[in-house]
């Protein structure tokens, strides 16, 4: 952090003396005048950027690097290894309901602050009145080491006699096959070249579902279309759900479930 350089009464004259022999200075008065201000304000306007500068690091919104390490370490909020400010500054924001406990945000952060969990949600209610449920996103394979150090983390969080779970959402495999119309302008190598663009947009955007989230057929519509200006129609030809052939419209799930590209090869495809 810069900090203000605090230097005697007597340093500060030699350094102004110093200044005035290396520009000189010829000897009426106006000159002598200009060149005392000139020498004055420029320490001080070293002074007002020093202070500018630590000012607005006092602000968390403002502030980073070891300035907000600093702020954090007020609130007993110290940054993660290799965490960014931005997702530091969050933390910090929320340290006083953390600090607090026996909350959401609490509990939240404690769960997303565990190694390997990428995401979670929290549902309150899920047995009964008094508990709660969170499910945690983590591409680790060993699931059940992640949730363990999820529930041990959460012990210092949540209130005592709530009870609570920890689980891995469940999965509903998806697996679909469209057709596309091109435009006969295109090549025939460059059709191809479309439909695997199509087929790429398409697998990334069923691997990016949240949690609870739908399948919205429009959503794969949009998606389909947008890729190459070149497409004229598409249309579905199959839905599988969980191998189990669908009717092709929109697709729910419910909180604690996830939709996921199921793990044949041919997930998704198009021709």
């Amino acid at each position: 952090m810069k900090v203000l350089n605090t230097k005697s009464l007597e340093e500060l004259t030699k350094e102004s003396i110093s200044d005035l022999e290396a520009v000189g200075f010829s000897t009426s008065n106006g000159s002598i005048a200009k060149l005392f201000l000139n020498i004055i304000n420029k320490y001080l306007s070293e002074f007002y950027n020093v202070l500018t500068i630590n000012h607005l690091r006092a602000f968390v919104t403002t502030s980073d690097g070891d300035g907000l390490d600093a702020i954090g370490a007020l609130l007993q909020c110290t940054r993660l290894d290799g965490e960014s400010d931005d997702n530091y500054r969050y933390r910090i924001t929320n340290q006083c309901l953390v600090l607090a406990t026996s909350n959401e945000t609490a509990i939240r952060l404690a769960a997303l602050t565990t190694e390997g969990v990428e995401d979670c949600i929290v549902k309150e209610y899920a047995m009964g009145s008094g508990s709660f449920a969170v499910i945690i996103i983590t591409n680790e394979q060993d699931t059940n080491s992640v949730i363990e150090s999820v529930k041990e983390k959460l012990q210092n969080v949540h209130a005592y006699g709530i009870r609570y779970t920890v689980e891995v959402p469940k999965l509903t495999y998806i697996k679909i096959k469209h057709s596309i119309s091109i435009s006969d302008r295109v090549s025939d190598t460059e059709k191809q070249e479309i439909r695997y663009d199509v087929q790429l947009a398409l697998s990334d955007y069923f691997n990016n579902l949240s949690i609870g989230q739908n399948i919205n057929t429009d959503k794969i519509t949009q998606i389909i279309l947008n890729t190459n200006e070149n497409i004229i129609q598409e249309s579905n030809i199959d839905l599988y759900i969980n191998n189990q052939k669908a009717i092709y419209n929109n697709q729910t799930c419910r909180w604690f479930e996830k939709f996921a590209l199921s793990p044949d090869i041919d997930n998704v495809v198009i021709i």
